[in-house]
């Protein structure tokens, strides 16, 4: 895959968004509804206060239970910001039979909850070493009330504009893509829809008639349908990338990043990428490996994530993972093509006596 903005140098940069706003979003409305009517499929994500202890029966082995406390973690709760990124296929006419090419829209929501809800410190600790602002989002968060439709509530309130975008979502018939996206279905559909059912069967079907197009969980097809040993988004992209380069595949897919909608102020990231893309860029200047010599961090690899952050004296170099492991497949297909070779000779061998 590769991305790109119209009429700007192919070089590596990063994606530009439509920042929305309660300054914005009555302004806007018109101009995002006519973006998601484009929609080829949806991308999702959603930043919360808090996933609740593990002590609360998230895990719990029966899916009834299971959903209930997760259901309890969510009502107890708060959605602080919901990205949506719009595909938008271009016309085969443009693009080569070996490329797929979409036109991309992202898009951020601050949102500011008024009911009371709880944090998890761990959670807020996280939003706030990635970047996320809090000072913004109490001052220009788009103000809602979750659960179901208040009867007080007027179509120009932030929250039931909100609401109608969401809904206006539910109408298009494209397919949805999350990645380990089940809490993020679970609070859109609390934000923005109604208080959720109190039975697991009444939410699926709920989410069958929302999105009759499919709902498409990348972990989950990196977990059990492509059968990765590793599941985040990052180790996913780049392990995908290289093995592109390295088998000669032509055939691509390439997302071009639009600007702003107008009126509204095109924002670009700011903070620092994360210790993973850092790594990756520094990494690749010049053609040279950055901490090609340091032993990497294995709670990241595996993970993600790690629990010392900057801290962390191992290296969080997702280049030098992919490599590791590689070379680790290769050594264990070695020896099981040694293993089933040894069993052949000794098979012919009891076999010509």
């Amino acid at each position: 895959m590769s991305m790109s903005r119209e009429n700007s140098p192919k070089s590596l940069m990063t994606p530009v968004y439509n920042d929305i706003t309660k300054d914005n979003i009555h302004s806007q409305l018109h101009a995002i509804k006519d973006c998601l009517s484009k929609a080829s499929f949806l991308a999702i994500d959603t930043e919360f206060t808090g996933l609740g202890n593990r002590q609360d029966g998230l895990h719990a082995s029966n899916l009834d239970e299971r959903y209930e406390n997760l259901r309890n973690s969510v009502k107890n709760h708060a959605l602080l910001s919901l990205g949506i990124t719009v595909f938008e296929e271009k016309s085969t006419q443009v693009a080569s039979h070996l490329e797929q090419r979409y036109n991309v829209h992202n898009f951020n929501f601050t949102l500011f909850c008024r009911h009371e809800y709880k944090v998890t410190p761990k959670s807020l600790e996280f939003l706030l070493e990635n970047g996320f602002d809090f000072n913004k989002q109490i001052r220009h968060g788009i103000p809602y009330y979750p659960g179901n439709d208040s009867p007080h509530a007027k179509p120009e309130d932030h929250g039931s504009i909100m609401r109608a975008i969401i809904a206006h979502i539910f109408t298009l018939n494209v397919p949805i893509v999350v990645h380990y996206g089940l809490m993020d279905l679970l609070y859109l559909y609390y934000s923005f829809y109604a208080d959720l059912p109190e039975k697991m069967s009444s939410f699926i079907a709920d989410l069958s008639e929302m999105f009759p197009a499919g709902i498409y969980d990348t972990k989950y097809l990196a977990d059990y349908v492509t059968r990765e040993n590793v599941s985040f988004l990052a180790y996913l992209f780049r392990k995908e990338q290289k093995e592109q380069k390295h088998q000669g595949i032509k055939r691509h897919v390439t997302t071009i990043v639009q600007d702003r909608l107008p009126p509204a102020k095109l924002l670009r990231e700011k903070e620092a990428a994360a210790a993973s893309s850092s790594d990756y860029i520094n990494s690749t200047k010049n053609g040279k490996r950055k901490n090609s010599s340091k032993p990497y961090c294995e709670q990241y690899a595996y993970h993600g994530f790690c629990h010392e952050k900057m801290k962390c004296g191992k290296s969080h170099d997702l280049d030098l993972i992919l490599d590791d492991h590689e070379h680790k497949n290769r050594q264990k297909r070695r020896k099981i093509s040694i293993r089933e070779c040894v069993k052949s000779k000794v098979s012919n061998l009891d076999s010509n006596p």
